[in-house]
């Protein structure tokens, strides 16, 4: 049984995830549809919000070769191949330490570009941070870097 002073906290907590989601819906309404301005790396793109501000989006669940690092070109060049030029939906889950949405980036289509840059082996999936991921998500992203690993391995060993 429960006691009434339960109430209030479980109101509070009610209270406060409809403002919380209510604002998040009104956000996603602000940036979508984006327009995908530049590329900074495999992971990082600068969009045009629908909202008219320009921001810096990482990619969610997914940590591409930096700038010097081998295939980091690649990894740059593939997901500009994807994503260039084109009105994408961010499906974000907050920011990360430098102030950038970290985000899934749906194509035209409602393909994942994330995803795709882990299938093509070149980005791994940021496991650090695959909480922030929908259970779905997590699983998928995993599958697609251990399919990515062995067919690497058949053409290096």
């Amino acid at each position: 049984m429960r006691s009434a002073a339960g109430r209030p906290v479980l109101s509070f907590f009610l209270a406060f995830l409809l403002i919380t989601t209510s604002a998040w819906l009104t956000l996603a309404d602000y940036l979508n549809p984006a327009k995908v301005l530049a590329l900074k790396d495999g992971d990082t793109i600068t969009v045009l919000a629908n909202g008219g501000q320009q921001m810096d989006v990482r990619l969610e669940g997914i940590d591409a070769p930096e700038h010097g690092q081998p295939c980091a070109d690649a990894s740059k060049q593939h997901l500009s191949d994807l994503v260039s030029g084109k009105d994408v939906s961010l499906d974000c889950t907050g920011l990360d330490e430098y102030s950038r949405l970290v985000c899934k980036i749906l194509l035209p289509n409602g393909e994942d570009a994330d995803l795709d840059q882990i299938k093509a082996g070149l980005a791994w999936h940021y496991k650090q941070f695959q909480r922030r991921q929908s259970a779905t998500d997590r699983a998928a992203y995993g599958a697609a870097e251990d399919a990515a690993r062995r067919v690497a391995y058949r053409f290096v060993g």
